[in-house]
């Protein structure tokens, strides 16, 4: 074995290899897990033990920057937007963003209410869980759009 390969698959789409050059006599033992890097997104590793610190921190390294690179990719084509693509890549929210862009920035939420009205739709989604029916963070979504949010 003269090269590591790393896997990392986005949402579904065909998986990502990554190919590092190994010196065979320095490896003993192949070890695979997998790191989350966020909502739909998670990077499959293959580590080889006897790599050293600097050559394992390589490898992750060069794993998530490839997984971000792919799911910025995904955003700006789903959202046709650079400055919406790397609003969401660094999780910030903001007044007027969709539902949908709210879950791809900061995921799924712990626990989400709905209120009907006659003229509209309220959601609140509650993120951070602290205790039983307790959330440091709740966003307002009225009709498919954030029009505000509470963080503790």
């Amino acid at each position: 074995m003269d090269h590591i390969l790393v896997s990392g698959q986005i949402g579904g789409s065909n998986p990502d290899i990554l190919s590092i050059p190994l010196v065979p006599r320095h490896f003993q033992v192949v070890l695979l897990f997998c790191l989350e890097m966020g909502e739909n997104m998670s990077v499959s590793v293959l580590v080889v033990i006897g790599a050293g610190a600097a050559g394992l921190a390589g490898i992750v390294s060069a794993a998530k920057k490839s997984a971000q690179k792919k799911r910025r990719a995904l955003l700006l084509a789903k959202y046709g937007d650079e400055e919406i693509a790397d609003w969401i890549m660094i999780r910030r929210i903001w007044q007027g963003m969709t539902f949908e862009q709210l879950i791809d920035s900061w995921g799924k939420p712990a626990d989400m209410t709905e209120r009907v009205y006659k003229t509209k739709v309220a959601h609140t989604l509650k993120y951070n869980q602290t205790g039983k029916n307790r959330y440091s963070d709740r966003v307002i979504v009225e009709n498919g759009i954030v029009v505000g949010w509470d963080q503790k």
